[in-house]
């Protein structure tokens, strides 16, 4: 019974840090600038841009430039963001807010809400967000778990959309 409890925890802590990693990684290599190599024509110039494919739980999405308005579909994502510096234009609670917008994120953001310092967007709840405001919103990219692919190629049409291995399993909406 110890060893269930102890093996359970510990593949749960495993799938986090590869989660954790994998998200940092994304978001890292969405802040690093491209270098960018010497053209020989005004035609190359224009088709050298920043974008690179990011691989994910869902595929393969390419992702140019610099995200400027990034959304977080779970607390699990608005965490790593967060602990990367990156300050989230949208964001999808576990359970719907009652309010548009996140004027008072201290308040409003379980746990996490001290460190947010934009007036994110509501969303939704992560299990369904609102496509209207994402759509709204016009982000820059998306980022979610893998348990919501099956929003994928809707979220993916607003913008790129990036899926990563969470910690719950598909259905569970309690954290």
């Amino acid at each position: 019974m110890i060893f269930r409890f102890v093996h359970r925890s510990g593949r749960r802590f495993v799938r986090f840090l590869l989660f954790s990693l994998s998200l940092s990684l994304l978001i890292v290599a969405c802040q690093t600038p491209s270098v960018k190599q010497i053209s020989t024509s005004a035609e190359d110039e224009s088709a050298d841009s920043s974008c690179r494919i990011v691989e994910h739980a869902a595929g393969q999405t390419e992702v140019c430039d610099r995200p400027q308005k990034v959304v977080a579909l779970s607390p699990h994502i608005l965490d790593i963001m967060l602990a990367l510096g990156v300050q989230p234009a949208g964001f999808a609670q576990s359970v719907a807010p009652k309010f548009e917008i996140y004027d008072d994120p201290a308040s409003q953001v379980p746990y996490l809400g001290k460190w947010v310092t934009t007036e994110p967007i509501a969303v939704g709840d992560r299990a369904a967000p609102s496509l209207e405001r994402l759509t709204q919103l016009q982000p820059d990219l998306i980022l979610g778990e893998d348990w919501q692919d099956d929003k994928y190629s809707l979220l993916s049409r607003i913008a790129p959309t990036l899926l990563f291995n969470g910690l719950v399993n598909e259905g569970d909406t309690r954290y």
